[in-house]
């Protein structure tokens, strides 16, 4: 993964985005709801790092909530592998017995893992 997109990311899942703190969610990028809007892991990244097409794209096209996952153009703007994608969506999901990590967890993977 690019440097400049890693370090965007892990800060953001820290809390220490200019664009205010995360609230969680998974089973998509993003979620639009009452109380606010949620991002999976994989999210926070689109919202940090993309272009305002790129989030239109991924976000807003389906109503109140997003896509599954990121498009195969941003992944690899971005620097990551399919892999490495389904690495951290399993373990924000809690999918195949991985447990779900909270945003400081997945951040600490980011930064050992990717």
């Amino acid at each position: 993964m690019k440097a400049e997109f890693k370090k965007k990311w892990v800060r953001a899942l820290r809390g220490e985005s200019p664009l205010g703190v995360y609230t969680k969610t998974k089973g998509r990028l993003a979620r639009s709801l009452k109380s606010g809007d949620c991002f999976c892991v994989v999210g926070v990244l689109v919202n940090e790092v993309g272009t305002p097409a790129e989030i239109d794209e991924m976000f807003y096209r389906f109503g109140n909530t997003s896509r599954y996952t990121i498009t195969d153009r941003f992944r690899k703007r971005v620097g990551l592998t399919l892999d490495q994608v389904s690495a951290v969506t399993i373990r924000n999901d809690g999918t195949w017995n991985a447990g779900t990590l909270n945003f400081n967890q997945l951040a600490d993977y980011i930064e050992s893992e990717i």
